[in-house]
Parts: structure tokens; sequence; C-alpha cells
């Protein structure tokens, strides 16, 4: 085994260690210890890879980040099977992307999330007016944060396409896109 596979094992049990951990405690609660002792290496181990526990949080945000799917168009029905493909890739990830999307953790990471998939329906918002603009993307955002959110708490019951096809409905009803994409058919 190389040293860059060790590394890359100890990183993820260190992951895994504190996902566990926040699954059953506030942030604020554990300790470095507690995650050196949950994922079965020494404190010095923790600290020759992560000052502290927000930097092992950045770096697992980042990591989810990274793997999220990407857009091959700007096409509604684009933005619609990518949505789709997030939310598998968010029910395959339920455990990391809860901890993550729980308020002591990081209040930002949800918003950062969903912002991904939501950047593009800007291309089609009807409203001339920037502040209608705006607020329609936030309530879309947050809308879609409450919804994945609710859905990772359920256990991810609902079916992914389902639940990505009603999130993205949505989205479109509220930001007027639908109108604008029923008028193109």
């Amino acid at each position: 085994m190389t040293n860059d596979r060790r590394i890359a094992d100890t990183k993820e049990k260190l992951r895994k260690a504190l996902t566990e951990l926040l699954l059953a405690e506030p942030m604020d609660n554990i300790s470095i210890r507690m995650i050196a002792e949950k994922a079965g290496v020494n404190r010095s181990t923790f600290y020759a890879h992560y000052t502290c526990q927000r930097d092992l949080i950045d770096e697992m945000e980042e990591e989810l980040l990274s793997h999220l799917p990407v857009f091959s168009s700007s096409s509604p029905d684009d933005i619609a099977k990518t949505f789709t493909a997030f939310m598998s890739y968010v029910k395959e990830n339920r455990d990391i992307v809860k901890v993550l999307m729980t308020d002591g953790v990081d209040n930002s990471f949800g918003e950062r999330l969903i912002k991904v998939i939501m950047d593009r329906y800007n291309e089609f918002t009807p409203f001339d007016d920037e502040d209608l603009a705006r607020m329609s993307y936030v309530f879309c955002i947050n809308g879609i944060v409450g919804i994945v959110r609710d859905w990772i708490n359920s256990g991810c019951s609902c079916p992914v396409e389902k639940i990505a096809s009603f999130s993205i409905e949505m989205a479109f009803r509220a930001s007027g896109i639908g109108m604008v994409i029923r008028k193109r058919r």
C-alpha cells in the first residue's frame, strides 16, 4: 500500500468517524479525541492532516461539492435530468449531507449545495425586475433546501425521480419559469 493510499484511508476513517459522531452529537460536544478514537487513530494522526474539526468539515464539504453532477446544457430538461442525478448523489451520501446541513455544523452548506443547481435557473427567469428575480431565487433555494432536508430526515423514502421532479417543478412554478417552458413547447 502506498503512502498516498494510507493517507486517503486515514482521512476517510476520520470523515466517517466525524459523520457518525455528528449524527448523534452536536458539533460543540465533539472533541478531536472523540474523532480520533472513533476512527481508530491517534490524536497526532488527526493533527497531521487537520488543525481542528472545522478543517475536516471544510474538506468534507469540498469533496462533496466537487462530485456534484455537471450540466451539459442550459435547457430546462437538462436541469431536470441533472437535478435527478444530483438527488441520487445526495441519497448515496445522505449521512454526510445530513450532518453538513445541520444548523450547528454549517448554516450555509445547504444553500451552497443547491446553489450549484439553481444558478442555471437564472437563465430562464422571466423577471425584468432585479428584486423580484432575487426574491424568487432566494425562495427557490430555501424551498429546495427544506425539501432536501426533509427527504433526508425521512430516510430518502420518496423515490429520487419523484423528489427531483417535484423540486424542479416547484422551483419552476415559483419563479415563473414553468410558464416560459410551456410557451416554448
